[in-house]
């Protein structure tokens, strides 16, 4: 069953919505708006934002994302899969762009804006330079998610804020408390 919000799907929706924030801001797309679409609509039928872990355990947190990446690692450990590290990083930017835009306030408050501003734009360069040693043409959207990482945060905030008309007072909103968990 299809998610559906007005009578459109929810792709269409955030679609819709992420180019006319893109165009208001006049930001450059090169792939950004199908990438925060598909951010968006994943994000909203998520049970949880965490990927699993190195032996399936869930992520709970960055500093828990970091932990399953070294582990990735460990010869010793069983869990050796140096490619798990991608879709980590992969993840871990993803969060840290939504997060950052969306929940801005919550970001600011805990002090954490330029944490997860660098976060972001190591792991979208690293997932760009993985992709690019494959020579993936998607290696030019997650270099161009981690240059303009903080455009594109704002972009998510001035969607929720025009868009979605979003006010989220009182802080958490409990819609969101999930999406905050990780």
């Amino acid at each position: 069953m299809a998610l559906v919000t007005d009578g459109v799907s929810l792709e269409e929706f955030f679609a819709q919505r992420v180019h006319d924030s893109l165009d208001d801001l006049d930001l450059p797309d090169r792939g950004a708006a199908d990438h925060l679409t598909g951010l968006l609509v994943r994000l909203a039928r998520a049970e949880r934002l965490s990927p699993t872990g190195v032996g399936g355990p869930v992520v709970e947190g960055i500093t828990d994302a970091f932990d399953q990446i070294h582990r990735a690692w460990r010869m010793d450990g069983g869990g050796f899969d140096p490619a798990r590290e991608v879709e980590l990083r992969r993840a871990l930017a993803d969060y840290a762009l939504f997060t950052s835009g969306f929940f801005w306030e919550r970001v600011r408050d805990a002090s954490m804006s330029r944490y997860f501003a660098r976060v972001g734009r190591q792991s979208y360069r690293f997932v760009a330079g993985h992709e690019r040693t494959q020579s993936r043409a998607r290696g030019r959207l997650y270099g161009t998610l981690a240059e303009m990482f903080e455009r594109y945060a704002g972009a998510l905030t001035y969607l929720r804020e025009v868009y979605l008309d979003a006010d989220f007072a009182p802080w958490p909103h409990p819609a969101y408390v999930r999406v905050l968990r990780w």
